[in-house]
C-alpha cells in the first residue's frame, strides 16, 4: 500500500482532490525515482523546480508536504 493509498484511508477527499493528487504523486515519485517518503527535501524541491509552471511546482511540493 502506498503512502497514497493510506492518506486517501484517512479521510475523505473530492472526486477532483484525488485526480490532483495521483497526478502530482506519479509526477513527483517518477522524478524522484524513488518513494516520495524516502527523498530529501532537498530532492524533493530540486524535483519540483524542474517543472516549467509555478502553480505545478507548488502542487508538487505540496503532495511531498501532504505524503511526509
Amino acid at each position: 500500500m502506498s503512502a497514497l493509498d493510506k492518506l486517501f484511508e484517512s479521510k475523505e477527499f473530492s472526486k477532483y482532490t484525488v485526480k490532483s493528487y495521483k497526478t502530482q504523486f506519479n509526477k513527483l515519485t517518477k522524478k524522484l525515482g524513488k518513494d516520495i517518503e524516502n527523498a530529501t527535501e532537498k530532492e524533493i524541491i530540486e524535483a519540483s523546480i524542474t517543472e516549467p509552471n509555478i502553480n505545478t511546482q507548488q502542487a508538487v511540493l505540496n503532495i511531498a508536504l501532504v505524503i511526509k
